[in-house]
């Protein structure tokens, strides 16, 4: 629940105090203050304490359910809360079925994958990223079966190490995916941040005559 939450934790003091939940709600807070020292935190990191943290939810609103008879503020507190869950909860869901105005690198990536899939035939893509793309949003990683796979992926590695996969898969057909950077908008008129085209078979020819080239040379 986040922030919203937060009131119910409203009955905490008093089911601390009553119940002895002390001990949870140390290793909680102690928990919650070494990810404060982090760089980047996320909250799967404070995975391990969920369940602590959920039982000391469910005691504070069991202690507001018990105080609501005799406190008004407790009453208050109770109804709010659960208010805001079911307003939060209701938000969410409703926002799921809100389409994003921008593709996430998972959508491209899963959209680029099935424009393949549709077309007959196995094939072979070279990731060829730009200078502002982010580490973070890795594009080549395959099956555990590679050879099998549908779809093979690479990175770009210029044209000779390039034709050296693509003779490995004769099979294939080679493609080379350009991806730009994230952040860059999207306009109708603009070309994709990914775009997949045939693998030029300028590089093709190029490393072809770098080869004859080489084997002409009399050896020393």
């Amino acid at each position: 629940l986040g922030f919203f939450g937060l009131p119910a934790l409203a009955g905490l003091p008093g089911a601390v105090r009553k119940d002895k939940g002390l001990i949870p709600l140390v290793a909680t807070g102690g928990l919650v203050l070494v990810l404060s020292l982090w760089t980047i935190a996320f909250a799967h990191y404070l995975a391990p304490v969920a369940p602590i943290a959920y039982a000391l939810l469910a005691a504070s609103v069991a202690h507001l359910v018990h105080a609501a008879a005799a406190r008004r503020w407790a009453r208050w507190v109770l109804n709010g809360s659960v208010a805001l869950f079911v307003s939060v909860i209701g938000l969410r869901a409703a926002l799921t079925f809100v389409p994003a105005g921008e593709e996430t690198f998972g959508e491209q990536r899963s959209r680029v994958a099935s424009s393949l899939a549709e077309r007959p035939g196995k094939d072979l893509v070279f990731v060829q990223y730009s200078r502002a793309h982010t580490v973070h949003n890795e594009w080549v990683y395959n099956a555990a079966d590679i050879d099998d796979s549908e779809v093979v992926w690479a990175r770009d590695m210029g044209a000779a190490a390039n034709r050296e996969l693509i003779d490995y898969y004769p099979d294939r057909r080679p493609w080379l995916l350009l991806v730009g950077p994230e952040e860059h908008r999207v306009e109708p008129d603009q070309a994709e941040p990914t775009r997949l085209m045939g693998y030029p078979e300028s590089a093709l020819q190029q490393t072809a005559n770098q080869a004859r080239s080489d084997a002409d040379k009399p050896s020393s």
